[in-house]
This record gives C-alpha cells, sequence and structure tokens, in this order.
C-alpha cells in the first residue's frame, strides 16, 4: 500500500467554503453557512442550490411549527364526518422532499455518499478507514 500525497489544489478546493449571497437573511445566513460546513468541495456554482435549500429548510421549519402548534388535523370535519389534514402537513411533506433532493446532489444523504467519494477522503472524519483507503 503506497500513501500518495494529496496535491495542495485539491485541499484547497475541497475547504472552499462559498459567502451566504446577499439576498439570505440572517437566519438563512447562519444555516447556509452551517451547511456550508458539512459539504466539501463547494463551489460559486452552488450558491443558487444552497440557497433555494436553505430557504426550503426555513419554510419547512414553519411549516413543522404550524403543524406542532395545531395539529396534525384540523378542529372541524367534512360533512361526512372526516377529520381534515392540517394543509401545513401536506406543505411541509413536499418540502421535505425537496430537501432530501437537493441534499443529494451534495451527497448529504446515505444513499448519496457513495457518489462524494473523495470529499469523504479527506473530510474531517476521524475514520482512518476511508482515508487509508483513498490513499492507496
Amino acid at each position: 500500500m503506497a500513501n500518495k500525497a494529496i496535491p495542495a489544489a485539491v485541499k484547497t478546493a475541497l475547504a472552499y467554503r462559498p459567502a451566504p449571497p446577499a439576498s439570505l437573511t440572517g437566519s438563512e445566513r447562519a444555516r447556509f453557512e452551517a451547511l456550508t460546513s458539512r459539504f466539501n468541495s463547494l463551489c460559486e456554482s452552488d450558491l443558487d442550490a444552497l440557497a433555494i435549500l436553505v430557504r426550503a429548510m426555513e419554510r419547512a421549519d414553519g411549516y413543522r411549527a404550524k403543524v406542532a402548534e395545531e395539529g396534525l388535523f384540523l378542529s372541524y370535519k367534512t360533512r361526512d364526518g372526516v377529520p381534515i389534514e392540517n394543509p401545513y402537513n401536506k406543505l411541509l411533506a413536499r418540502e421535505e422532499r425537496n430537501i432530501i433532493q437537493i441534499l443529494a446532489k451534495f451527497g448529504g444523504t446515505p444513499a448519496s455518499r457513495r457518489q462524494n467519494a473523495l470529499s469523504d477522503a479527506v473530510s474531517t472524519s476521524t475514520s482512518d478507514d476511508k482515508l487509508r483507503e483513498f490513499l492507496s
């Protein structure tokens, strides 16, 4: 097993963290910075997708709060006596699907992590196995 040095350019590219877009609000900017610290090898072209992800997460938090406040079903029923599902629950489910899809593009879901193997190999993880596998 021969150790290969990781080129400085690769280390620099993996460590790059884009600044949040000016269009993001305060809480969105904080979430953006937290997200970028989770992913390696980001670039300027990722800004739009990250901003969309951040906004989707913020909306999901709002919908989640409404469902927690109002309940999964509304207090009134249809004429047939069937409880009406809280519409915020449907919005939350749709937003969570969008979030998962965008996260997958960045290697942020278990199924998508293999696509991001180089980033995983040189991440700040304490797992020597991935690094050893990359270097061999």
